[in-house]
């Protein structure tokens, strides 16, 4: 897609795509919905759910093309709500069937889900290892618990249409609520979100050395003020202020390295 509506509040409505596809120079318009439940019994496994009206809209054509998804019966699929896709990893790793059940902990409760299709090697198949359920729209959208509502508006150009007049026609029709913009905008928002954190974290960590080598400086300049006369008879029978040195140094070393050991022990434990 092009262009993608989404909404600073959340959620859009699904009249939305609709007025969306009416837009002059819209080839075609189509509602997404995506969130994440957890595997029923083990809830430390996260599914990625992926809501789409895959079978009758052409904007999904590239990323779930027909030939990557083996659905037997497409009128049973769209008409049961319950009709839920598994990616061939998934299906393997679980033990799962074609016309088997998978339950999840969704918003509601636990729900069943009825596999009725496979999805192959498909774009959205390579997601989060496979841990990938697609649905239909209207399912995705009674498990989750957003009735009429979508997360975001995949939106493709007609051929010829200019990129920045459908733009500004579908803020128009849309109005306020809505947020026009090219998918490039999301990861260009994460990449920042990231800078900052990697620039958060590489701050901290330069802080935590600073104060790593403030705290051995001072543990090491107390044990030598502590035995400063055992270092003056060391060298009153010979022992130069060199050698004096290296064992301090050969002593830290040492300490250091073993409790570096304990810490990698107890980690590792």
């Amino acid at each position: 897609a092009e262009l993608e509506v989404t909404s600073p509040g959340g959620t859009l409505d699904e009249a939305l795509v609709e007025q969306a596809a009416a837009v002059p120079g819209v080839r075609a318009a189509a509602g997404v919905l995506e969130s994440f439940v957890a595997l029923a019994g083990a809830p430390e496994q996260s599914l990625y759910v992926l809501g789409v009206d895959f079978l009758g809209s052409p904007v999904f054509e590239a990323q779930l093309p027909r030939t990557a998804v083996d659905i037997p019966d497409e009128t049973i699929f769209v008409a049961q709500p319950d009709s839920v896709a598994v990616t061939e990893q998934l299906a393997h790793r679980l033990g799962l069937d074609e016309g088997g059940t998978l339950r999840v902990t969704a918003p509601g409760g636990e729900r069943s889900l009825r596999i009725r299709g496979m999805v192959r090697d498909a774009a959205p198949a390579r997601l989060f290892d496979g841990a990938m359920l697609l649905m239909d729209l209207p399912g995705a959208q009674r498990l989750l618990g957003h009735e009429g509502c979508v997360d975001r508006i995949a939106v493709q150009l007609a051929r010829g249409a200019q990129l920045d007049d459908v733009r500004t026609r579908l803020a128009a029709t849309l109005g306020s609520a809505a947020v026009v913009s090219t998918p490039d905008a999301r990861g260009q928002q994460s990449e920042s979100l990231l800078w900052s954190l990697r620039t958060m974290l590489a701050t901290m960590s330069a802080l935590a050395v600073i104060v790593g080598v403030l705290i051995v400086f001072q543990t090491v300049a107390v044990s030598v003020q502590q035995r400063r006369r055992e270092f003056a008879m060391l060298n009153a029978v010979g022992v130069g202020r060199r050698t004096l040195m290296g064992l301090c140094l050969a002593e830290t070393a040492a300490i250091a390295t073993i409790d570096l050991f304990q810490k990698d022990r107890t980690i590792e434990k």
